[in-house]
């Protein structure tokens, strides 16, 4: 072969995008392998874009919960542990329960903000009753509950009554 161009072969290589030169064929070997480095740089650049961008909205978009946490004690100020807690958001009537720990503790992660009706109840205990406990958004809501004595018999009220 020839090294001859044509000069329409000429033209047609300078309106190709890249435009690109007619030059010998070790110049244009070197050239793509810059191409291609360039090309997985901008690639690279876009992903960690991306992934960055993400990374910090995601966080955002949690911040619309709260959370609800607290402690359960007796008079005489020992933990009343596996003590039943029930929180029931009153605008949803929707309700979440756990048991406390071996400290008397209770935790309810990811709580959506509103107004809850808390109820604490263990055998031998009165049930305890809190209707009002104001949930804010990132905000933890801290409630510490002290149980009193009571009969078995004791009959549970629904969180209704207790706004009444």
């Amino acid at each position: 072969m020839s090294s001859y161009i044509h000069a329409t072969q000429r033209c047609i290589a300078t309106w190709r995008f890249p435009p690109t030169r007619v030059v010998s064929s070790s110049f244009a070997a070197e050239n793509w392998g810059r191409t291609v480095m360039n090309a997985r740089v901008r690639v690279c650049l876009v992903v960690c874009s991306v992934v960055f961008l993400l990374g910090f909205s995601l966080p955002v978009w949690a911040q619309n919960v709260g959370s609800l946490h607290g402690t359960v004690l007796d008079k005489s100020g020992a933990a009343v542990p596996d003590a039943q807690v029930t929180a029931t958001e009153i605008s949803t009537d929707s309700s979440r329960t756990t048991k406390t720990d071996s400290t008397g503790a209770f935790n309810f992660a990811q709580v959506n903000p509103g107004t809850y009706h808390l109820q604490i109840e263990k055998p031998g205990f009165k049930v305890y009753l809190n209707g009002k406990v104001e949930v804010l958004v990132a905000t933890p809501t801290n409630v510490d509950a002290e149980l009193e004595l009571g009969t078995v018999s004791q009959s549970r009220l629904s969180p209704r009554l207790c706004l009444l």
